[in-house]
């Protein structure tokens, strides 16, 4: 039988079993990746939501703010939550609508009368390099960063400038062509966002930028509008081999740079699909009565997340 939770910005549907019985304990630290391919130093994710959903019965379900520290006292770091509810099996959903990652889902997640299980929901970029080095940017028309696909479409790209004469920064996505990669053809539309010192994104919907996995794309940069020659400042990490390991930036002229330009790249390969998404950055007033329009679908070997 499908059952479905419905509430404030989320909405769950899955495939309903088991029972809830007695009591366990589920704790861990929502986050990702600091630098793709180097685990053991991660971005926690904070004031995002989390929620905690019984895999049978139409209850709510518990909920939590990651990294609420008047929570949890002592206990707490960035990231942290901590939920206790009846033993069973759950599945929970990390989501925050309005910020620059995509959402993420964790299916069989069991809790046990008495004991406490740890699950640390990752997040899934392709790309990341959420490094912040003062004196580590260079200016520029145009940025490009390679890196390999790992999803079958991209559904965020996050950037973070360190200044700006562009008014805003054009995001198109580019698929290897054997060329300079002032040539790789584009894949998908181009999106562009406000320039800031900030975290500025676009999102896609699943299949709107595809993407074959192990296959090589660059994300390209553009600034617009403003003032002559709408050039930007792109904060990144200079290589020191500790970076990424299989991409790096190249310049407007597609020269190649000893940088990793920090750009996050999120995509649907985890299995999640997003048929649907809020596109626009930082409209928290999109939340506001929000029951039913954001959440996610579970079901068998395939997860969407969207309008319900």
């Amino acid at each position: 039988m499908w059952r479905q939770l419905c509430f404030m910005a989320v909405c769950v549907s899955f495939l309903g079993g088991g029972s809830a019985i007695a009591a366990g304990t589920v704790k861990g630290t929502g986050r990702y990746e600091r630098i793709k391919g180097r685990p053991g130093n991660y971005v926690e994710l904070y004031e995002w939501n989390l929620y905690l959903s019984p895999d049978s019965g139409f209850t709510r379900g518990e909920r939590r703010r990651l990294g609420a520290c008047q929570e949890y006292g002592s206990a707490c770091t960035p990231g942290y939550y901590q939920i206790d509810s009846p033993a069973g099996w759950y599945t929970i959903l990390v989501t925050q609508p309005i910020f620059y990652a995509r959402p993420t889902v964790v299916t069989d997640v069991q809790l046990i009368d008495g004991q406490i299980v740890t699950v640390d929901p990752d997040l899934n970029p392709d790309y990341s390099c959420y490094h912040v080095a003062d004196g580590a940017w260079s200016w520029s028309t145009t940025w490009y960063q390679t890196f390999i696909a790992r999803g079958t479409s991209i559904t965020r790209v996050q950037f973070m400038l360190a200044g700006s004469n562009a008014s805003s920064i054009r995001v198109s996505v580019h698929r290897d062509n054997g060329g300079a990669i002032t040539s790789w053809p584009q894949v998908g539309p181009a999106k562009s966002a406000a320039a800031g010192t900030g975290d500025g994104w676009v999102g896609y919907r699943s299949g709107d930028v595809p993407t074959t996995p192990y296959e090589r794309y660059a994300i390209k940069l553009t600034g617009e509008g403003g003032t002559p020659p709408y050039d930007f400042g792109i904060r990144s990490r200079v290589e020191d081999g500790n970076g990424y390991a299989l991409g790096q930036a190249y310049d407007a002229a597609g020269n190649p740079r000893s940088l990793d330009l920090l750009v996050t790249v999120f995509s649907d390969n985890d299995g999640t699909v997003i048929p649907y998404i809020d596109m626009t950055p930082g409209n928290v007033e999109d939340l506001a009565g929000g029951d039913r329009r954001l959440g996610t679908d579970v079901s068998c070997n395939q997860r969407s997340v969207g309008r319900c």
